[in-house]
């Protein structure tokens, strides 16, 4: 897929030209307002060129100046869900993309350059090319929309513990009262989950490897999260004490170390969390075969034993 950036004029000599076949174009235009009412002009009307455009009214901002306009980043281009869902959509049909707004150097820029990271890790080049000044929030809101697209449709499946039982772990820190997210449907869970990553990280509480879990316990500077991705062939089904639980062993130098996980189900985004109609939609993670998932637990060292016992709180991008 190839991806183009294109001014106002530019796209309209073209258009007077070879206007490319099967290309999707992404028009961004500047808003009507009372300011511009004398000297407004219409977005480009791309009728007869091709029927694959996704033009959205966006204002040029920086970071700094959403505050002036009574916006925020997440109340700044709320298109952008549905713009991810166009790309995803241009792409599986093997179009072009071309992306126009009116000095092709700013919006276009940025969302050319995040279509470019997201499928193959070369957004940089836009960035580092002098004739661009990509917009920083167009960027990063087209590259989470897209991240958020593709985990998504990855697998309907999820888990969350309770918004209670999160809050109140949370709550133990700093700031943590202060956190405000909500685990009501998959893609909430999803945006939780690094917003609680990011918080626990700030408080170096969040390990992202066995080995550093284990090296604070034992080390008596402790974390009390990890964030990791597993497969379900990294546990087995363990039986004793009449409890179904999921336990392996991870290498610590000579030493293996036993990681307990207790049994649960995920859930689907598109269930209700209602216990009576769970069981009819959901997915063993024990039973499940060979699927990845990431997941975000709390972690307790049982001196006793020298063992880890996780509770998870969070589990998303489900594979199978």
């Amino acid at each position: 897929m190839n991806v183009a950036i294109y001014s106002r004029e530019a796209i309209e000599n073209l258009m007077q030209e070879d206007f490319p076949n099967n290309v999707a174009v992404i028009s961004f235009y500047d808003p009507p307002t009372k300011r511009n009412a004398k000297f407004y002009t219409p977005p480009v009307d791309y009728s007869g060129k091709t029927g694959r455009v996704f033009q959205t009214a966006l204002n040029d901002l920086d970071p700094s100046a959403l505050e002036d306009v009574g916006l925020t980043v997440d109340t700044f281009f709320t298109e952008a869900d549905d713009l991810a869902v166009f790309i995803y959509a241009a792409k599986a049909d093997g179009l072009d993309i071309i992306c126009q707004c009116e000095y092709g150097q700013s919006r276009s820029a940025g969302c050319a350059a995040a279509i470019l990271e997201h499928f193959s890790k070369t957004g940089i080049s836009i960035f580092t090319d002098y004739r661009y000044y990509p917009n920083q929030l167009v960027f990063h809101k087209v590259f989470d929309a897209l991240k958020m697209h593709k985990i998504m449709s990855v697998s309907p499946y999820y888990y969350c513990s309770s918004e209670e039982y999160i809050k109140k772990q949370l709550s133990q820190f700093e700031g943590g009262d202060g956190l405000m997210f909500s685990l009501d449907n998959k893609k909430n869970c999803i945006r939780a989950k690094e917003q609680i990553e990011s918080f626990l990280t700030g408080k170096n509480q969040l390990c992202r490897t066995w080995w550093d879990a284990i090296d604070r316990f034992i080390g008596k500077v402790p974390a009390q999260y990890i964030s990791a991705r597993f497969s379900a062939d990294f546990w087995d089904m363990d039986y004793t004490d009449r409890v179904k639980k999921l336990i392996c062993k991870v290498k610590y130098g000579f030493k293996k170390i036993d990681v307990i996980l207790y049994h649960m189900h995920l859930m689907r985004d598109d269930e209700p969390s209602n216990p009576s109609r769970l069981r009819k939609r959901c997915m063993c993670l024990s039973c499940s075969g060979g699927i990845g998932y990431n997941m975000l637990a709390k972690m307790m060292w049982d001196h006793k034993n020298s063992r880890i016992i996780l509770t998870p709180m969070i589990i998303s991008e489900v594979e199978r």
